[in-house]
């Protein structure tokens, strides 16, 4: 019983009401906190979540930058090893094509895959005609269309650009193991689908004679 009059007395005592006051004014200030902390560290999270999504956004691209560069230089050992057979691009363009043909096409067979105007293409084929590196022969079964017929010279070009395209190749996927090279090459597809592109002349042409 004396125990609890003490007990009353003290927190009824002006002492004893600012002892409790500090008190709980402590627990608030905790609690508070405590609650700032909580606060502090969500965003913390969220900043750090960001500036990791940031980080590999910008390392993609990146990446898609120093491939871009390297895909130049891949470019530029193309460009130049039709220069040593005196070709342009646009040339080795045709002569890739028709290296991947079943029959000898006509040159409306080349406007339509290339979407180029019939002035564009006949000029292009009258110059590998008389740098010896195609034939234009007549149709014997329709007279108004000429086949177009690959040369030595013209065969020579494509073993060439082969072996350049194939060494390209090596070297872009040196060190992958072949199931790297099926997922690199489905990306590689994905990402020219998405540039609005479709798959090349070659691979076109291999899965067709398979």
């Amino acid at each position: 019983m004396g125990m609890k009059n003490d007990k009353q007395t003290f927190f009824g005592s002006i002492k004893g009401r600012i002892i409790l006051y500090i008190v709980l004014c402590i627990i608030l200030i905790i609690a508070v906190t405590a609650g700032i902390n909580s606060i502090v560290l969500r965003d913390a999270l969220r900043a750090s979540e960001h500036n990791v999504l940031t980080t590999k956004a910008e390392n993609t691209a990146d990446i898609i930058d120093e491939w871009l560069t390297r895909q130049a230089n891949i470019v530029e050992t193309m460009k130049n090893a039709l220069e040593t057979m005196d070709l342009t691009a646009a040339q080795g363009h045709i002569m890739g094509y028709l290296a991947h043909q079943q029959t000898p096409p006509c040159p409306r067979d080349i406007e339509s895959e290339f979407q180029l105007s019939h002035p564009t293409v006949s000029g292009i084929l009258s110059r590998l005609e008389q740098k010896g590196f195609i034939e234009l022969r007549t149709d014997p079964n329709d007279r108004r269309c000429k086949r177009i017929y690959i040369l030595p010279k013209g065969e020579a070009c494509h073993e060439l650009m082969h072996q350049t395209i194939e060494n390209n190749e090596k070297r872009i996927v040196s060190g992958f193991t072949p199931e790297e090279q099926e997922l690199f090459g489905q990306m590689l597809r994905r990402a020219i689908t998405n540039m609005g592109g479709s798959p090349c002349h070659r691979k076109h042409k291999e899965e067709k004679s398979e």
